[in-house]
C-alpha cells in the first residue's frame, strides 16, 4: 500500500524523466541525429533555386539532377552537373549575374571545401553565395572539376538543424 510519503518519493523520482521523454517524443531527429523533417523540407525549394538560375549558352547537363539530405551533417541539398561551354570566364560571369538577379550574395567559401581550392592552372575552382531561404541561410556553390577537367557542378544546401556551407 502506498503511503503519502512513498507517493511523493515516486513522483519526485519520475520528474527527471519527463524532459527526456518529451525530447524523445517531440524531437527524435535532434536527439538521435540525422536530418529533421524541417531539413528535408528544404530540398524542393533548393532545387527550384538552382533551376531558376538557368545555364550559360552552350552548357549541357551531365547526368540527372540530384538532391537529398545529408544524414551526418543534417543539411538538404540539390544540384546538377554540367558540361563546360566555351570558357570558364563566361561561366563565372554568367553565374555571378544570375545569382545577383535571384538575390544571392557573394560569400567566402569554407577553406576546406572545393570552392576554395585552385585547379592545376591556379584558377579558383568555384564560387560561393548565400541567401535567406525559408527562415535559414542557403548556400550556393558552383565548383569546377577538381582535377581541372571540363565541367562544373551547381549545388545549393541549407539546414534548420545542422550545418551547410559552400
Amino acid at each position: 500500500m502506498l503511503t503519502a510519503r512513498r507517493s511523493m518519493t515516486l513522483l519526485w523520482a519520475a520528474v527527471p524523466a519527463v524532459p527526456v521523454l518529451a525530447a524523445v517524443c517531440l524531437a527524435p531527429d535532434l536527439l538521435f541525429g540525422g536530418c529533421s523533417a524541417a531539413d528535408r523540407s528544404l530540398r524542393e525549394p533548393l532545387a527550384a533555386e538552382t533551376l531558376a538560375l538557368g545555364t550559360p549558352d552552350g552548357a549541357r547537363t551531365e547526368g540527372d539532377a540530384y538532391g537529398g539530405c545529408d544524414e551526418d551533417d543534417r543539411f538538404a541539398y540539390a544540384g546538377r552537373g554540367y558540361a563546360e561551354p566555351a570558357s570558364r570566364s563566361e561561366t563565372v560571369a554568367y553565374y555571378r549575374a544570375a545569382a545577383a538577379r535571384h538575390g544571392w550574395q557573394p560569400a567566402p567559401p569554407d577553406r576546406d571545401e572545393p570552392a576554395w581550392r585552385r585547379d592545376p592552372s591556379g584558377e579558383r575552382i568555384g564560387l560561393c553565395f548565400t541567401k535567406p531561404l525559408r527562415g535559414t541561410t542557403a548556400h550556393l556553390a558552383m565548383s569546377w572539376d577538381l582535377g581541372g577537367g571540363p565541367g562544373w557542378t551547381l549545388e545549393a544546401r541549407a539546414s534548420r538543424t545542422g550545418g551547410a556551407w559552400c
